[in-house]
């Protein structure tokens, strides 16, 4: 009987960052920092993605992983926490292998300036 390997889980992760110069460049702490509470969906498919598989907060820093992910393609978004905060890019398609740890998915918040 022929014995059927599952294919290994994959991840991905990245950080959620708060441009408060409005330069649209991580200039690290203080200038820019990470941003804490943030929901991150990923989605099945392409962006826009069709349901949510996967779910993370961003801790304190801005970083969030979702763990767990079969091979394929994902769409990966960021929720507003509140009105007036807006995330460049809105999504990110992310195409996973087995095995894989996509750990740069990340997302810049823009405070009060429009992108």
């Amino acid at each position: 009987t022929p014995t059927v390997t599952p294919s290994p889980i994959a991840r991905l992760g990245g950080d959620v960052w708060k441009d408060l110069n409005g330069n649209r460049i991580y200039d690290g702490a203080p200038t820019d920092g990470g941003m804490g509470m943030v929901t991150v969906n990923v989605r099945t498919g392409a962006c826009p993605g069709g349901a949510i598989v996967g779910t993370a907060e961003t801790i304190a820093w801005g970083r969030y992983v979702v763990e767990n992910l079969p091979p394929g393609t994902y769409c990966v978004q960021p929720v507003s926490p509140a009105v007036g905060i807006d995330f460049m890019p809105p999504s990110r398609t992310v195409t996973l292998s087995g095995g894989d740890f996509k750990d740069n998915v990340n997302f810049m918040v823009v405070i009060g300036i429009s992108p």
